[in-house]
């Protein structure tokens, strides 16, 4: 569904035709994959990533 939509640039009712659902159907799935894909990217996010505010910047160095 993600690919149909976000690579193959397909609207609803296009992408809900490819499947052969309704464009209703088509909506909740697409909905759940998304918040899926959001879920699983957040889960692999390195838990190390820290404050950027604390991160030094390279400028702040040369100072």
């Amino acid at each position: 569904m993600l690919r149909l939509v976000a690579w193959d640039g397909l609207d609803v009712g296009e992408a809900a035709r490819v499947l052969g659902c309704s464009q209703g159907a088509f909506r909740v799935r697409l909905h759940r994959a998304r918040r899926k894909l959001a879920q699983r990217l957040d889960a692999a996010k390195p838990l190390d990533q820290g404050c950027p505010s604390t991160l030094s910047r390279p400028a702040e160095e040369a100072r």
